[in-house]
Formats: C-alpha cells, structure tokens, sequence
C-alpha cells in the first residue's frame, strides 16, 4: 500500500556500547544528510543506557524500519525523495549515503549480514515482487516467482532469500542454483517469517493456528514450537535460538518475550514484559521496544523506549531516555551490543 502523505520527520539511529560517525556526505548519486531542516546538524553522540552511546544517522521522513550488516558498517534504510520512497545505504565508517534510485513499496526491507546487498519489495501492475540489490556492482534485479512475492529475508552471504508468494505459498530461492523450494503450502498462510544468517533455517507463524514454526533445509521438515499467536519471529545465525515476540496469558499490550534452544529444547521468558522485535546474530541477547503510557486518555504523550535483554543474565536494559525518543516500535539488531532503530528524536524538536 501506498503512502499518500509524508509522516512526521523521523529518525534512523544506531545504538552502540562504542561508535563514532563522520558527517554524511553525498556519494553515488546519493543525498546529504547530515543537518536537520533548521540547518543545525543532528549528528552528535548522546549517552545511552547501559554505558553505550546513541549516534544519529539520517534526517528521514519515514517510518519504515532500517536495518544493518552484522558489522554494523552499512545501514540500509527507506526516506522520501519528493514523494516517492526510496531506499538509501549508509556507510557508517565513511558516513558517505548512497541512494538507490528505485521506489521501495510499503514493506519490511532487508541487508545480508556480510552488507553485499539488499532486498526489498517494488510495485507492478501485477502485484508486488521481491527485488535486490548487489551492492558492490550497483546491480538491481527482480527475483522470485513471476506471480510475486514480499517482504523477504536474506542469508548473510545474499545467496538464500525467503518470502512469502502469491499462489506459491512460502518459498527459499537458492541464488546460486536458481531454484526454488517450498517451505509452507499455499494453503497455510504464514507471516513474521525469518531465514537464519547461515540460510539453514526459516522461522515463521502461521496465520490462522497462531502456530510458530522452525523449518529445516536440510532435511525439508518443520518442527512446531511451544507458543501460539501472532507476533513477531527472529532467528540466530547458526538457527539455534529463536525468539518470538509477546507470549504468555497476560494482557495482549503487557505479554513476555520468549527464546527457544533447538538444541536443548528450553524456553526461557524475559524477565518482564517487553515487544522483541530482534535476535543479535549470536544468540546471545534480544532487542525490543517498550512502551510507557503516561496519560489514560491520549496515546499522543506516550513513549517508547529500545531495550536489551541479556538472555544469560535475564536482564533488560533501558536504552534510550523517556523523555528523548519514540521509537515507533521499528528495532533491528547488528550485534549483541549495537541495534538499529527509527524514532522521532525529540531533543531535535521532531513531532
């Protein structure tokens, strides 16, 4: 779907115990985006929770989410030139954005891990097809079924794609042997689907059981695990632990995250309540939002707040201040000690 109209100006940050960033600068066909529309540059570290720090990346109009390479360098992301979205890269080690002049369609975007390319998801006349692009040769090309797909995921080394198609069911497209696998019937809707880094395993829930389920490469069967409904699904690298977002008997706003060892069988729960929205590569800690309400009859003076849970330590982390950000719900791990999140920052006097 379509935006028809520019949301309020937000934010693509990056979170990190350790980062320092040049001031973006135009490259490839890119824009600048280091100064803010009052002509003040935005770009200055501020203190995180957690002794890290919290670095802004880019002035951009939209809400859609951003997302990293495992190494934190590239940073791929979605803004409005004119009133077309379009989908950028920055290199946070030379601070220089890259654009790559194709109009991006109303869903989730994906970086492999290793920052070779992205996939991402274009409008036809036909439907919607899942694209990608190689960075290294600037190479944008459509993938997929001919009866179109979305919102993919991609392996860290860009050669395994999985996404959901129309009339296909779900399928993992094998670039280097041009092959395509069915990973879910047609007639089992799924969605919050996840390939693992190493393109092993694909995480998902299916639509109408609530049901997650893991499913296997190597062997072509999927294995349920023990959570019901719909949320949000992410997976390790090595597709060894996998999170799933808001489970439990609480309330449907108050629920736990949940992590899931394919090894050992073991659910561990957050030790509180919080929306997970991501896994680091390793397995080791997941990333999230909460949100804090502070009026019963508005959600106007709401907050969100990014967080860190250290699944070994089982203990969460406040990131960003109240009172500085709202983060829209939209995180995306780099590692167990960098996220990727897009917020309207306040201290900028954003709305």
């Amino acid at each position: 779907m379509s935006a028809t109209r520019k949301p309020s100006r937000v934010r693509a940050l990056i979170l990190a115990t350790a980062l320092t960033l040049t001031q973006l600068t135009a490259c490839s066909g890119g824009v600048t985006k280091s100064t803010t529309d009052a002509g003040e540059s935005p770009f200055k570290p501020r203190i995180a929770g957690g002794g890290g720090t919290i670095v802004p990346l880019t002035d951009s109009a939209s809400q859609d989410p951003a997302d990293a390479s495992n190494d934190g360098r590239w940073v791929a992301y979605v803004d409005y030139v004119g009133e077309e979205k379009k989908l950028f890269l920055t290199d946070t080690k030379t601070g220089k954005v890259r654009e790559s002049n194709v109009t991006v369609a109303d869903w989730r975007i994906a970086i492999s891990g290793d920052g070779s390319c992205v996939v991402f998801t274009r409008e036809a006349k036909a439907g919607n097809f899942t694209w990608v692009w190689e960075i290294a040769t600037d190479k944008k090309m459509r993938i997929g079924p001919t009866t179109g797909s979305w919102e993919a995921s991609v392996s860290n080394d860009c050669q395994t794609v999985l996404f959901p198609a129309f009339k296909k069911g779900m399928l993992l497209l094998d670039r280097k042997t041009h092959t395509l696998t069915t990973v879910v019937p047609e007639d089992v809707p799924v969605m919050y689907s996840q390939i693992s880094g190493n393109g092993q395993w694909a995480v998902y829930r299916e639509i109408d059981s609530g049901r997650a389920a893991l499913w296997s490469r190597a062997t072509n069967t999927t294995t349920y695990l023990p959570f019901n409904g719909l949320a949000n699904v992410d997976i390790s690298t090595d597709g060894n632990t996998v999170l799933v977002s808001r489970v439990g008997k609480v309330s449907s706003v108050a629920k736990r995250a949940a992590v899931y060892d394919r090894l050992t069988k073991k659910v561990t729960l957050s030790p509180r309540p919080m929306y997970a929205e991501a896994i680091s590569p390793d397995g080791t800690v997941v990333f999230g939002a909460r949100n804090i309400a502070r009026s019963i009859t508005t959600y106007a003076d709401d907050r969100e707040q990014v967080e860190r849970w250290d699944i070994r330590k089982n203990r969460i982390t406040a990131l960003t201040p109240v009172e500085s950000y709202i983060s829209g719900w939209q995180v995306a791990a780099v590692s167990n000690s960098q996220v990727v999140f897009t917020g309207v920052d306040l201290t900028l006097g954003g709305s």
